[in-house]
């Protein structure tokens, strides 16, 4: 498909009949595919080779295989012309445009970095990928890319899709779309149907719209419909467990983005996120807050108003709720700005500390603001207090920085958390 980095696997075809017509039976690929192992057994003794590992009971029976010198895993196949072709196909369609192959070698390498790029750990396989995002670019407004189905027309041979190709280049030349918002734009459109594959939806490069289809009686976990075998589900493999796994990174990653538009992580963070590129100079630049929430051209429909987590997160002027679920987030943020819980007081709920992290030794509160009705905190307390609670006049309280409770004689207590 030419869709391929340096940290790419090799797919190999061991073929032995020149007559692409002829069938040639599973029982008898993985006879060979048997021979291949007890060779590379062989091999693997004397170091030339590691990690034979026979895949037989997948659809597509496999010998993985490492090359001891170069590291390169390969999959070997037998008579797998099937695959062959639709890797030509593919690789024929990325030249309508080149965003197609762009986004594609963006959603492997994300994919990658969260550990949800592989069948035999029942994620997503490349070809999922691949026509996911072929799939969305059908789908935007205007469309970048055609419906599989127009250009496989006049037949799926490759001389054949070659010459219908030609057709189609500039396509999509009326979409002004860039990369960054095609990214964002597909991530909130996986997000926008995850309650929805377990009823039937499926995405058909074919047809270049949603449909519904259940396979051999049985709804799959997510469904992509393979677009030269209409029968067959591309994201079979994918579990259910580890469709919720694919859902978290996608949740986590919208995340990441929404806080990047709104400036509140630089482009580094931002990259780390998403694709564990870290900048070895600067390994977390510091939170930055606007007053305007910056967003690119056309954004305003992409991001809906997220979901708070335990809380709501303030900005200058602004109020960004954090959206999904991860540690990983409150890991790389410590808390800036806390709120404060009344105990059913009325008239006390406000916003609490903010400033260095909370539970630093002898950080001084800075600021604590509460609703109308409130006692008026008094001053900070001089350098050298002890955690973030225990000031103010009788009536004021707050557990300090080990979560011990501090009880004022009168008046309501105050929590931080």
């Amino acid at each position: 498909m030419d869709l391929f980095t340096t940290g790419s696997d090799l797919d190999l075809s061991v073929n032995f009949k020149n007559n692409s017509q002829s069938v040639f039976p599973r029982d008898q690929k993985i006879k060979a595919l048997r021979k291949f192992a007890r060779k590379f057994y062989a091999l693997q003794t004397g170091g030339h080779v590691r990690g034979v590992q026979p895949v037989l009971s997948a659809k597509v029976p496999i010998l993985k295989v490492i090359d001891a010198g170069s590291g390169v895993e390969c999959d070997l196949s037998v008579e797998n012309r099937d695959g062959i072709s639709k890797s030509a196909i593919i690789r024929l369609i990325t030249s309508i445009d080149e965003r197609f192959k762009k986004l594609s070698f963006l959603m492997k390498a994300w994919a990658k970095a969260h550990d949800i790029n592989s069948s035999k750990d029942r994620t997503l396989n490349s070809l999922s990928i691949i026509l996911l995002v072929a799939f969305h670019l059908q789908n935007r407004d205007p469309p970048i890319l055609p419906p599989f189905s127009e250009i496989l027309k006049d037949g799926e041979d490759v001389a054949s899709v070659q010459k219908s190709v030609r057709k189609f280049r500039n396509y999509g030349s009326k979409n002004t779309e860039t990369l960054g918002e095609l990214l964002v734009s597909f991530l909130l459109k996986l997000a926008s149907v995850e309650k929805l594959w377990p009823k039937g939806l499926c995405a058909s490069t074919y047809l270049g719209q949603w449909t519904s289809k259940t396979w051999a009686t049985k709804i799959a976990s997510m469904s992509v419909e393979d677009f030269t075998d209409r029968t067959q589900n591309v994201a079979r493999a994918v579990g259910k467990s580890e469709v919720e796994k694919i859902y978290s990174r996608i949740h986590f990653s919208i995340q990441r983005l929404s806080l990047f538009m709104n400036g509140e992580i630089q482009e580094s963070v931002l990259n780390e996120s998403l694709f564990g590129i870290t900048n070895t100079l600067h390994h977390h630049p510091p939170l930055t807050t606007t007053t305007t929430p910056m967003q690119p051209r056309a954004a305003q429909s992409w991001l809906p108003r997220p979901q708070p987590v335990g809380g709501q997160w303030g900005g200058m002027g602004t109020q960004h709720q954090a959206m999904g679920s991860g540690q990983e987030w409150a890991d790389d943020h410590p808390p800036k700005r806390m709120r404060v819980a009344a105990d059913g007081a009325p008239g006390t709920q406000g916003w609490g500390t903010w400033g260095p992290e909370l539970g630093g030794h002898n950080q001084p509160a800075k600021r604590m603001r509460a609703a109308e009705g409130a006692p008026t905190p008094p001053p900070p307390p001089p350098p050298g207090t002890q955690g973030w609670g225990n000031w103010g006049p009788p009536g004021w309280g707050a557990e300090d920085y080990r979560g011990r409770r501090v009880q004022q004689p009168h008046g309501p207590t105050y929590r931080l958390g």
